[in-house]
């Protein structure tokens, strides 16, 4: 059984808790965000937030933080449980991604559904929300430094459990990271 689950009316709601989720990014509260909810292929959904104009792919939404130069994208993949009924999705990817001038720099990224694979790696650090430090040509680019590592139990107890670890990482990236540059 896959890690979140929620119905149908809690997916169409989904775009709408994004302020609360990303306001430690966001240069004021007054400020809203919009979501668009994009279909993909096998009756699979991104949500993603924005400002401004919408684009014409999911993987371009972006909007402005509270520090000049930063952007960021966020976005969630959906997919069903049961693709007839299409009653009950599960949460296959969250990702934040932080640009400095349009340049990727950090990342905060959970894949619930990650399976340790043939090469070693292993999946408990993917699927706890986990950061990636963009350094161009630099191993450490490739490492999934998770910050809930030992407590998936505890992540994944519930959907608001789950999104209450998401946000004390967008926290520790705007505390941590952008806030050094004011």
């Amino acid at each position: 059984m896959p890690k979140i689950v929620i119905e149908s009316d809690k997916l169409a709601e989904r775009g709408r808790t994004f302020n609360k989720l990303l306001g430690p990014l966001l240069k004021s509260p007054k400020i809203g965000l919009a979501s668009k909810t994009w279909p993909l292929e096998y009756g699979t959904y991104a949500i993603t937030a924005y400002h401004g104009k919408v684009t014409l792919n999911f993987n371009e939404a972006r909007f402005w933080t509270f520090v000049n130069h930063f952007q960021a994208q966020y976005f969630e993949i959906w997919m069903p449980l049961d693709s007839r009924k299409m009653d009950h999705w599960y949460l296959y990817r969250a990702y934040l991604n932080i640009y400095n001038n349009l340049t990727e720099y950090v990342c905060l990224h959970c894949d619930p559904e990650e399976q340790d694979d043939a090469a070693g790696n292993k999946a408990c650090y993917k699927q706890s929300p986990h950061i990636h430090i963009k350094i161009e040509h630099q191993p450490i680019s490739k490492s999934h430094l998770a910050i809930a590592h030992g407590y998936l139990d505890r992540v994944y107890n519930s959907y608001d459990d789950f999104f209450n670890a998401m946000k004390n990482g967008i926290e520790l990236i705007s505390d941590e990271v952008l806030k050094k540059y004011m």
